[in-house]
């Protein structure tokens, strides 16, 4: 057994522990409060270990976090020499969350921004990025062929506050920054999450353990996209997220699932 190992991931607090975190600080808002807050400065536990913290403060924390993480982690580790290229990805990665993307969209970006950086690069800056548990890589789904596509992946990021460090918080970012807390929430639980795609519809999410799985859609309460579970009939239960389902109790998610249509 020597040099062999068991390696445990363990991510920022779910919302269901951050809520318990602010209750035992006797520093707990109204559900819709603590949801939205949640959202913005996430769940690392120094962010909300003290309830007299400010918003300027919680975000200096966050920035702190993420900077520790990019430059110790990433490019001091592998000797980047522009870490200024690095960080315009990132810039980009939290522009498009819940978004497909591909290495050459990024390189062309760039190239739009009269700077050079080729594919391959891109791609090698999403490694670094994943293995230090800054991003998370969900690949894409073809249901109907069951099997997994080679481009058109969707990037999120290890902690939904990660996100804001470098771009502004703002309510058209609810939607998919609600979509990061259910991927992260999906792994949390131990789902294998894939983007799904039948034919020419989108699947955000298709949630998969031990032969089990379910596919999700994530949208605004004020989107006019209703949901049309029939056209994933024969696959896995289909379930909407929204503001509303997300700050419901796992019982009556379950409920939801069960009474959901394949």
């Amino acid at each position: 057994l020597t040099g062999r190992y068991v390696s445990f991931e363990i991510q920022t607090l779910s919302f269901e522990e951050y809520l318990r975190f602010r209750k035992a600080a006797s520093d707990l808002p109204d559900q819709h409060t603590a949801f939205h807050e949640y959202l913005r400065y996430g769940g690392f536990p120094i962010v909300w270990k003290n309830p007299q913290l400010d918003s300027e403060t919680r975000e200096m924390l966050v920035e702190g976090i993420f900077s520790s993480a990019v430059y110790r982690d990433v490019v001091e580790r592998y000797k980047l020499r522009n870490a200024q290229m690095l960080e315009r990805v990132i810039g980009y990665l939290a522009d498009n969350v819940g978004k497909t993307f591909s290495g050459k969209a990024i390189s062309d970006f760039m190239k739009s921004e009269k700077r050079r950086l080729d594919v391959e690069t891109v791609y090698s800056y999403l490694d670094k990025l994943e293995k230090f548990f800054i991003i998370g890589k969900c690949p894409r789904y073809d249901i109907h062929g069951k099997q997994l596509l080679k481009t058109q992946e969707k990037i999120y990021f290890a902690d939904s506050a990660l996100r804001f460090v470098r771009n502004a918080y703002s309510e058209d970012a609810l939607a998919s920054t609600i979509e990061n807390v259910v991927y992260l929430e999906l792994r949390r639980r131990g789902y294998r999450v894939y983007t799904g795609k039948v034919g020419a519809g989108e699947i955000d999410f298709i949630a998969e353990k031990q032969g089990k799985g379910y596919t999700s859609r994530s949208r605004k309460k004020s989107a006019q996209r209703k949901p049309q579970p029939g056209r994933l009939s024969g696959c896995w239960p289909s379930l909407t997220i929204t503001p509303s389902t997300c700050c419901l109790t796992r019982s009556r998610l379950k409920a939801i699932l069960r009474g959901s249509g394949s």
